[in-house]
């Protein structure tokens, strides 16, 4: 069951942020709230943050840019230090541990308050089925993504709520809600939500984020000039109101057709999105199942790579060549194997743990055993099952959820959300 977000703290150099506007962003996606980790400030900004009051201090690096006798909207306190490492530049810029830093900010104001690089605890917390607590505001990701401590950051400091401590608070929900992480199944929603939008498109994505979905899988073809756009066929006619092969077809031309007339005239003037497009709409609100058409997985690794959106996204991939090409270049990237034509083969399992580490399990339900599932689990492998097709039944479904798949990929997301919500109850 899926619990409402009532509150939502962010540390920020040294003081605790609370955002309604996070509040309702969360109850917009699924009770996912939104949080930027400002790296400059070793500080976390909810969604809204712009709007709120702070105090600056004499203490705070771009104290000389502001007036300290009144409060300033966040926004401008982010301004003023911009300007301040912009011109000036940062704070023990000839520290050691930080030879190797720039100096100063050489970007623009656009540019500091794009939060676009992506830590992702989530995958990692739920790998190791726990959960990460620390008073100590940095400590988690100093020990697991950073190589060392720049400079030790203070305790989360105390603030009134009610009549109790934030520390109370969180001693007394330590001790009795926490519980570890049950590995609870999640959902794929094939080409988006197809039974709601057109198939491999943005109405169909936001549909899969609507339901609350874990990953929106999707289809990916290249145009004649180079770009990645979403397509399942090799041609659009099925699809859209036009008519050739993608491949054939530059991305001005295929922009231009109606990827919705065919499903419902509610959603005409739906455009066929590029995979650029859809990876920008989507980061921090669902994950992506890149179904690579192509037999070159190149192009799309490279704009993965280039929009640093890695975390965010399993290849799957058609040959063991493609496979390889996609962790040579990037050992960490996720990719999806297949267990299709490999079913039958002795020990694969093992062998699969050893030599592709970052690979997950993914094939139809038919190849499925419970045998083969507890070994999977047994060694740590992320596991997904594809219930598509005629086997999309609720039958399947829940064949699917009483196996315990970390991931059940379907086209009907609303009704295994009830059902996983039944099974929770």
């Amino acid at each position: 069951m899926v619990g409402k977000v009532i509150g939502f703290y962010t540390y920020f150099h040294g003081r605790i942020l609370s955002s309604p506007a996070a509040v309702q962003d969360a109850h917009r996606h699924a009770e996912r709230p939104l949080v930027n980790v400002q790296w400059g400030k070793h500080g976390s900004l909810p969604y809204g943050w712009e709007d709120l009051q702070i105090q600056a201090d004499p203490g705070d690096v771009e104290s000389s840019y502001l007036d300290l006798q009144r409060p300033v909207r966040l926004e401008e306190y982010n301004r003023k230090t911009y300007e301040k490492l912009n011109t000036e530049g940062r704070r023990l810029a000839e520290h050691p541990l930080g030879s190797s830093w720039p100096k100063r900010f050489e970007g623009t104001w656009t540019d500091f308050i794009t939060f676009g690089k992506e830590v992702d605890i989530r995958s990692r917390i739920e790998r190791e089925n726990a959960m990460v607590l620390s008073r100590w505001n940095n400590a988690a990701l100093q020990q697991h993504f950073l190589r060392y401590n720049f400079r030790p950051k203070t305790e989360w400091p105390d603030r009134p709520i009610g009549v109790q401590t934030l520390d109370a608070q969180l001693d007394r929900r330590v001790s009795s809600t926490v519980r570890p992480v049950t590995g609870q199944t999640k959902i794929v929603a094939h080409r988006g939500a197809v039974l709601e939008a057109p198939e491999n498109t943005m109405p169909a994505i936001e549909h899969a984020i609507s339901t609350g979905s874990a990953f929106a899988e999707i289809d990916l073809r290249y145009t004649a000039d180079g770009e990645v756009v979403l397509m399942h066929d090799e041609t659009v006619d099925r699809t859209t109101n036009g008519s050739g092969r993608v491949s054939s077809m530059k991305l001005v031309d295929i922009v231009k057709l109606d990827a919705g007339v065919k499903k419902n005239p509610e959603f005409a003037t739906t455009r066929v999105p590029t995979l650029r497009e859809v990876i920008e709409k989507a980061r921090g609100r669902i994950q992506l199942y890149l179904d690579l058409k192509e037999a070159d997985p190149m192009p799309v690794v490279r704009l993965v790579r280039q929009l640093n959106a890695g975390s965010m996204v399993y290849f799957r991939p058609y040959s063991h060549r493609a496979m390889r090409s996609i962790l040579e270049t990037d050992p960490s990237l996720r990719v999806l194997f297949d267990l299709e034509d490999w079913i039958q083969f002795p020990g694969l399992l093992p062998i699969l743990r050893r030599t592709y580490p970052t690979a997950a399990l993914s094939s139809g339900i038919q190849n499925w055993t419970p045998e083969l599932l507890a070994e999977a689990h047994a060694l740590g492998l992320t596991t997904f099952v594809n219930v598509l097709g005629a086997e999309d039944t609720p039958e399947n479904l829940r064949r699917a959820l009483d196996l315990r798949f970390d991931y059940i990929q379907t086209d009907h997301q609303i009704q295994l959300q009830e059902l996983i919500r039944s099974k929770v109850h």
